[in-house]
Formats: structure tokens, C-alpha cells, sequence
């Protein structure tokens, strides 16, 4: 919770992220909080080291009372960038209140972040978003580009995806075979709710660094952003969703090529999502 002291380098890492976000609200500190979590995909991996379509949500409360309680905010913090790595793709599409409702399958903006070490990025906690491996394939086979260091951010009155990048610091040249690895942070913001069973056992806090860590997130800058005018040059088609991961289709309109940039935000017609 917001009101709790950190116990791990992990825990004061989320609320300071938490804290930045929060700043320049009126909050319930008593009930709001930051949920967090780190993910590793190795291309070895099952899921090729990629993180499949969904949203963010109290999972407790789908399975107790067919809920979709989202958080106010979802962020990433990469802590490595491969220009093999899997993107972050966030659309502005939401699903309804209640489990079982129709989701409004149209969607016009999708903003896409490139894995960048230090990058930060926050975006509505209601959208839908992964990081699909077979991505760039669709890109009538274009392998990524080496990014320019420019993250970016996506504003306006209703804010939809931020990408900030902390202060710079040395670092440490990696060992062979580690810029494939997809290192991330995660945070959920949650306000004036707190998820139920969001904990961290003293098995695995014991295991946890308890260093000091100061996150300096930095002022966002604009994305690259591409508007097509029809249908797109390309389409990024994949499946997603309940036991077997093919529940939904999403189909994503692109250009037959990206910029480099470090974030870019593709404004489009319309993508699809349906069964």
C-alpha cells in the first residue's frame, strides 16, 4: 500500500514510481497502492520470450463476481533493450465492467516501445496491450532496426501512453548472449482500491536486494507518429485469450515499414478485435 515502507529495493522502486504518478492527485493513500512485478523472456522460452494480448486486472474479482476492476495506470520500467526484443504494443481498446461483456472491437490508436534500458512507460490501465514476439514479421519480414534514443510520450486530456527515460548512468557492457534476454518492471497503479490478494511472502522477500535505489524518471517527449490513410501496407494478425490463448483475434493495420524510433504511435481508421 502507499502508506506501507518499502521492505526490498523492488518495493521502494514501485512506489517511487507510484509517487511520480501520483504527485499532483488528491488520493486515499489508506487504499491505493502499487502492484508489481518482474518479467523475464529468454527466447528459449515457451512463450519465445514474448507476453501475449490482455488487460491488466483484479483477477480475484473475475473469478469471485465476473468483475473487470482495472488500474488506474500500468507501467513498464525495461531494465534491457535488444533491438530483437519484443515490443510493447498498446492499443486504446477497453473491455466492458462486467467479464461477459461485448468488447467494442474498434480501435484507432496503436503506440508501439521498443525496449530501451532505462526507458519508462505508462499508458491507461483499461487498454489492451502485450508484447508479441512475431511482431516486426509482420513487417513484410523486416528484422528491427537499431533504435534512436528517443522515447516518447502520447498526451492529451484523456492521457493514453507516456514514455519517459530515467536519468543516465554508466553501464556495465553485457555478458554474450544477455542483450536477448527481455528484462522488465512492472507496476500497476491502483487508486482508492487495492487488489485483495497482492502480497509478498518472507520466503521471497528474504531473497530480495534491500540496496538503495533512486529513480529519476525524466519529462516525456512526443512519439514518432504515423497516420495511415487507408487499410495499411501490412497487418499483424494474432489470437489471444482464455484457456487456449485463441478466443479473440486482433488484427492490427501497419505501414509496410516502421521508423526507428525508440516509440512510435500509429493512428489509424480503425484495427479489429472479435472471435
Amino acid at each position: 500500500g502507499a502508506e506501507e515502507r518499502p521492505r526490498c529495493a523492488l518495493e521502494a522502486m514501485a512506489l517511487q514510481i507510484f509517487e511520480h504518478h501520483t504527485r499532483h492527485i488528491k488520493i486515499d493513500q489508506s487504499v491505493s497502492g502499487a502492484e508489481w512485478w518482474v518479467q523475464v523472456r529468454r527466447p528459449s522460452d515457451s512463450l519465445s520470450g514474448g507476453i501475449g494480448f490482455h488487460w491488466d486486472k483484479d483477477e480475484d474479482a473475475v473469478d469471485d463476481d465476473g468483475l473487470n476492476l482495472f488500474p488506474h495506470l500500468s507501467t513498464v520500467t525495461y531494465l534491457s533493450g535488444s533491438t530483437e526484443a519484443a515490443p510493447t504494443v498498446v492499443m486504446n481498446c477497453m473491455a466492458g465492467n462486467q467479464y461477459d461483456d461485448p468488447v467494442d472491437g474498434t480501435f484507432t490508436k496503436t503506440f508501439i516501445s521498443r525496449p530501451e534500458v532505462g526507458k519508462h512507460l505508462s499508458f491507461d490501465g483499461r487498454y489492451l496491450h502485450g508484447a508479441p514476439t512475431d511482431f516486426w514479421r509482420s513487417l513484410s519480414g523486416d528484422r528491427p532496426a537499431t533504435p534512436h534514443k528517443r522515447p516518447a510520450t502520447l498526451s492529451s486530456a484523456k492521457q493514453s501512453a507516456t514514455s519517459q527515460r530515467p536519468a543516465k548512468r554508466a553501464r556495465k557492457q553485457p555478458k554474450k548472449g544477455a542483450e536477448d534476454v527481455r528484462v522488465t518492471f512492472l507496476v500497476n497503479v491502483w487508486l482508492d482500491y487495492e487488489p485483495a490478494t497482492v502480497s509478498l511472502t518472507d520466503e521471497v522477500l528474504s531473497e530480495l536486494s534491500n540496496e538503495s535505489v533512486v529513480l529519476k524518471i525524466g519529462m516525456p517527449t512526443p512519439p514518432q507518429a504515423i497516420v495511415l490513410r487507408g487499410a495499411g501496407s501490412s497487418c499483424f494478425r494474432t489470437r489471444f485469450g482464455g484457456a487456449e490463448g485463441s478466443d479473440m483475434a486482433l488484427s492490427i493495420p501497419l505501414p509496410s515499414s516502421l521508423p526507428t524510433d525508440s516509440s512510435i504511435l500509429l493512428q489509424h481508421r480503425r484495427g479489429a478485435l472479435g472471435q
